[in-house]
């Protein structure tokens, strides 16, 4: 009786997390599989992974809002003529290194 009252509380088994290590070893032999055999090591998978997973994203929220900042300096700086300066550093350096750079190129 005791063996049943604990199965009644049991997680149940998803296979959520199952399927995101399966994708996580796909992706990253995807990866490997996009690059010359000989030039693969296990750094560069593991930075290409974590490139494309974890900072990709990030360096995009990073333009939104850098986009923000650029907006609400904008009028600030603008009685000086040169509006280029905040725009890049608030919108285009997020922008070059999130979607211009090399992948794995941390």
């Amino acid at each position: 009786m005791r063996a049943s009252r604990n199965h009644r509380f049991a997680k149940p088994r998803s296979g959520l997390g199952r399927a995101v290590v399966a994708g996580l070893c796909g992706f990253s032999l995807a990866l490997a599989a996009a690059t010359p055999a000989a030039a693969v090591t296990v750094e560069e998978v593991g930075h290409k992974t974590f490139d494309a997973l974890v900072l990709r994203p990030l360096n995009a929220m990073a333009v939104v809002v850098g986009l923000g900042f650029f907006a609400i300096t904008a009028p600030l700086v603008l009685p000086t003529g040169d509006l280029s300066t905040p725009f890049e550093v608030f919108v285009y350096a997020p922008y070059e290194y999130a979607f211009e750079r090399p992948l794995g190129d941390i």
